[in-house]
């Protein structure tokens, strides 16, 4: 465990190249990179990464979190914030499976599939213009160039390697066989598309400067709508209005699609999306006009439109947006006998993924109301009144696992607790939402607004030297649960003035030195009405409330101290007995905190006092007397 002694006053400098970069505002972080080590000769982007201390790939660098950009920034020497605004996020942590593959790029969610990070993607008419990789190349539901509408490239004619990002003599040139990459012998995008086509990379673009325009330029109905629904939206209409329409998600039948293909998909959508509602009205008709069967035309248009409304998942807006345009149209099915609008499974499972898994445990417990429809073969088919659904699918898109919050913070399980219930988070209480997701679901939308009013909040200037990590400072707390909920609270009304150097989270807020002390000695609050969710504590909060590192609790629980029981993934040991041996015991790390000396000199100390230890701590009370705080 670190003590103060560890930490340098100032970090040491870091090696970095001679000459500074101009970043471009379009370029993306991995092309920043290669384009600082090819003006640098150095050839190897290697030699930048173990510089800035990224252990991963270049093209995951354009996915780097805030503290590894600035390091990057430094070592290439650009402007730290702009390379940092040029980066995306991931929407969570990686581990919950629901929403690891999405990726926040400044307002545009994008799913991390639609990024290629480990080919390099060119335009080799492009980068006559500019030498440098535009962001949007990362896109591969963009298949051309939108300045020259050139096929992009991502292999070398003259070797046949793949363009990549391990050595650089500059953008447009191969890593492996040095030769300057020539644009794409295949056709370029036909002119009719360019107007339709650039309005959909707009849509999509890694910028913000550019998507806010284009969603102007559509119909007046359709400028509530974010860029990424609409462009969501003009790719389900390419794909369901064009005579290659298929059955499978429209994510899936994209990634398989030739590039022309796709590029008359998305224009196609984009078409009809300039003239909302009457172009789509105006398509319908004349496929009916046009037919030699009527009724089944009619049947088709039905399936298809329902596949544009209800699609792959729920999407409120643009179910709204198709009931605008064909009033008439019933979906799904409606019958008075279970009041109103019912789901098949099917269509229950569109609107709250994972429905279809767990539809029996929710029928047994009588979440929602339900009959049988019939069979379908040799399973028995179910029908679902859609208001519990349409309620849990609603939650569900504004869920984010409690797990993942304890991860991004940085924080135990026990502190979040805390802060759901003194009103800085909130649970969701839905119970077919309970079922299907398994683990505990908070409310994502107000976790990001305490995100947001945290870095509102933060000193707009580097940490000074006198700062410490709050969870370096707060082991100056110590005998049970630290009240995190109420230091929060001291960081959002001001009581504790704080700095945020990179993610919001419990090493990366810094507070001054003492900054804590008005909580030793506090007990947490306790709110009724929340119910602990956990009566076992994983070793890594039970050695976060003990003030000690998590192999320390695993020799106590060897040693008998703490009870250990080991579950499907980790050990976990019982709460109660934490706490009862955090009030009557105390580490040599907390008492070392709270007399600004190290974890050694305090156990020297004592010993030479004649304490004895009790597996490696100390007797509260008696020690505290010893050491005061400093």
């Amino acid at each position: 465990m670190m003590d103060a002694r560890s930490i340098p006053a100032h970090a040491p400098p870091r090696r970095h190249l001679r000459f500074a970069l101009d970043l471009r505002d379009d370029e993306s972080v991995p092309g920043a990179i290669a384009r600082a080590v090819a003006e640098h000769h150095l050839v190897r982007i290697g030699a930048v990464l173990k510089g800035s201390g990224h252990g991963r790939y270049a093209g995951a660098t354009q996915l780097a979190d805030a503290t590894t950009l600035r390091r990057i920034a430094q070592v290439i020497r650009c402007d730290p914030q702009h390379l940092v605004t040029q980066a995306g996020r991931r929407l969570v942590e990686p581990g919950d499976r629901r929403l690891q593959h999405f990726v926040d790029f400044d307002g545009l969610v994008v799913p991390s599939g639609h990024l290629e990070l480990k080919r390099r993607r060119i335009a080799p008419g492009a980068l006559l213009a500019s030498p440098h990789h535009r962001q949007d190349w990362m896109l591969n539901v963009l298949p051309y160039s939108t300045e020259t509408l050139e096929r992009l490239v991502d292999e070398c004619p003259a070797c046949g390697v793949a363009l990549g990002w391990t050595r650089s003599v500059g953008i447009g040139r191969c890593e492996h066989c040095l030769a300057t990459v020539p644009p794409s012998p295949l056709p370029s995008l036909p002119a009719e598309l360019a107007a339709d086509y650039r309005l959909f990379a707009s849509l999509v673009s890694l910028r913000s400067a550019g998507r806010a325009a284009a969603v102007e330029a559509l119909a007046p109905r359709l400028r509530d709508m974010t860029s990424g629904g609409l462009a969501r939206f003009a790719m389900r209409l390419g794909l369901d209005c064009g005579e290659d329409e298929g059955r499978r998600a429209w994510q899936t039948r994209a990634g398989h699609m030739s590039p022309e293909r796709l590029a008359r998909t998305v224009c196609r959508g984009i078409g009809l999306l300039r003239t909302w509602p009457e172009g789509i009205v105006e398509w319908a008709q004349e496929r009916v006009d046009h037919a030699r069967d009527e009724s089944a035309c009619r049947r088709d248009l039905n399936r298809r439109i329902r596949r544009i409304a209800w699609g792959d998942s729920g999407f409120e807006d643009q179910r709204e947006l198709v009931h605008e345009a064909f009033p008439a149209f019933a979906s799904p099915r409606a019958r008075a006998d279970l009041g109103g609008r019912l789901y098949t499974g099917r269509e229950a499972d569109r609107i709250l993924p994972g429905f279809a898994t767990h539809a029996p445990e929710i029928r047994r417990l009588g979440l929602v109301t339900s009959r049988s429809d019939g069979a379908r073969g040799t399973m028995e088919s179910f029908i679902y009144h859609s208001a519990p659904i349409d309620a849990a699918g609603a939650s569900w898109r504004d869920a984010t696992p409690v797990t993942t919050i304890i991860a991004r913070l940085g924080l135990p399980l026990y502190a979040v607790e805390q802060m759901i219930g003194s009103g800085l988070l909130g649970l969701h209480d839905d119970p077919i939402l309970a079922v299907v997701m398994r683990r505990r679901q908070a409310v994502a939308s107000i976790f990001d607004d305490l995100l947001a009013r945290l870095r509102r909040r933060a000193r707009r200037r580097a940490p000074p030297s006198s700062t410490l990590p709050i969870g370096w400072e707060s082991r100056r707390i110590g005998g049970g649960p630290k009240p995190w909920s109420e230091i929060f609270h001291g960081l959002l009304d001001g009581r504790i003035p704080f700095w945020l150097d990179g993610e919001p989270d419990a090493e990366h807020f810094f507070v001054e030195r003492n900054g804590l002390d008005a909580f030793i000695d506090r007990p947490p609050p306790v709110h009724s009405e929340n119910r602990p969710l956990s009566p076992a504590m994983s070793t890594g909060d039970a050695a976060e409330l003990l003030n000690v590192v998590p192999n320390h609790v695993v020799r106590l629980a060897s040693a008998g101290v703490l009870t250990r029981t080991v579950g499907l993934r980790a050990m976990t040991i019982a709460r109660d007995e934490v706490e009862r041996l955090a009030r009557h015991h105390v580490s040599p790390a907390e008492l070392a905190r709270r007399a600004r000396t190290s974890a050694e000199a305090v156990n020297d100390r004592l010993r030479i006092a004649g304490f004895t230890s009790f597996h490696g701590l100390w007797d509260r009370t008696a020690a505290l007397d010893a050491l005061p705080l400093a």
